[in-house]
């Protein structure tokens, strides 16, 4: 979802640490291309140092210290790869353990609202670094301090390669303060409240009284949006339909956009002879996922 669904238990800072293989399905080609345009990109502005200037689209990315790592050699990557919240059982938290386990590079997942007992247990195994808390709340008020605490939010991006903003919302907020490697964007949607249309019909007529703040926010919020935005080097959206709203918001040139859908393991999906009066619909309960849909066609 655009912003997170529901409230999670509170807990203590941490780093969790260690480099357990995680079983599942479904990335690695998907992280492939990821880490190729990172890596092209890179190789591309210790080029262009000398020469003239870049008319890429991050224009403000800085150019590489060409001795930051062994790791350029021999073709392993050293990422991070930030993602607000992970506190859900949900697509965004499956798709970062599937691309860390499936990939040949070293990727490290920094978060700003870790929950391990209400995501999967897999993020207890591998390296979660927790910065400074944010709410996961709907309301107007939390929803611009985490804003505030994710945009003011610095990582210690030493010897790392590149950098993967996991964005549903607000993620891209942390492109202010670390365009010091190139950073590259996987979108699960832009900010529904203000890009997917019937989203933002909802919330608006959900909130007659407070209509002429959330329009004054929503101007403010798609400007600063629109330059944070400015320093993705690549974005990958998984759908169309998240690609036309990247491109409707005027938040990205399509130039720079790829179309990448999350994979699944078709191994591990088979056939059965066994047929009851019920089939399984994947997601949470909510208006969103258009469980009526399913319903229909079964």
């Amino acid at each position: 979802e655009s912003l997170p669904g529901r409230a999670a238990s509170d807990t203590r800072e941490r780093v969790v640490d260690s480099r357990s293989r995680i079983p599942s399905a479904g990335w690695d080609s998907r992280t492939r291309r990821t880490v190729r345009t990172c890596s092209r990109d890179c190789s591309w502005r210790r080029r262009a140092s000398s020469s003239a200037p870049s008319t890429h689209h991050s224009e403000n990315a800085p150019a590489l210290d060409p001795k930051r790592s062994a790791n350029e050699v021999t073709g392993r990557l050293k990422i991070a790869i930030y993602y607000p919240w992970v506190y859900l059982k949900g697509g965004p938290e499956r798709t970062i353990l599937e691309m860390r386990r499936r990939s040949r590079h070293d990727w490290t997942v920094f978060t700003s609202h870790y929950d391990r007992a209400g995501t999967f247990p897999e993020f207890e195994q591998i390296g979660v670094v927790e910065l400074p808390r944010v709410s996961v709340q709907r309301r107007y008020g939390t929803v611009l301090r985490a804003a505030a605490q994710i945009a003011a939010t610095k990582l210690d991006l030493t010897g790392y390669d590149a950098l993967v903003v996991c964005c549903d919302g607000l993620g891209s907020l942390l492109n202010f303060r670390n365009a010091t490697k190139p950073i590259a964007c996987l979108c699960f949607t832009p900010l529904r409240a203000v890009y997917d249309e019937e989203y933002r019909a909802r919330h608006l007529g959900t909130h007659q009284s407070l209509k002429p703040l959330a329009l004054a926010l929503e101007r403010a919020w798609v400007q600063l949006d629109r330059w944070a935005w400015r320093r993705y080097e690549h974005v990958f959206c998984i759908s169309e339909t998240v690609k036309e709203r990247v491109l409707r918001g005027g938040l990205c040139p399509e130039s720079a956009l790829e179309v990448v859908y999350p994979g699944i393991d078709e191994k591990s999906i088979a056939p059965s002879a066994i047929h009851e009066r019920f089939f399984f619909l994947p997601g949470r309960m909510m208006w969103t996922k258009n469980i009526e849909l399913g319903i229909d066609a079964f």
